[in-house]
């Protein structure tokens, strides 16, 4: 709690094995539908470590915005799965 009191995003071991669970597929099965490029995969990995968008967007080099737009996708292309 104390890091969402600190303007952190909280992803619940749950959802951050989910994540990983579903790179780990991405990564071992190329006829996956739902292809992530390589940043998204970034963005993603840094998600599932429990970095925040501000973070990720420092980490990377690229604006927070852009870190909420491979976010998206992610979510997007998930569903395919």
């Amino acid at each position: 709690m104390l890091k969402i009191y600190a303007g952190g995003l909280f992803i619940s071991d749950e959802v951050a094995a989910e994540m990983m669970k579903n790179i780990t597929n991405h990564q071992t099965n190329d006829e996956n539908k739902a292809h992530l490029t390589e940043r998204e995969l970034e963005v993603v990995k840094l998600i599932a470590e429990d970095y925040n968008n501000a973070k990720i967007a420092e980490l990377l080099f690229i604006s927070e915005r852009t870190v909420e737009t491979h976010r998206k996708i992610y979510l997007e292309k998930r569903t395919l799965i």
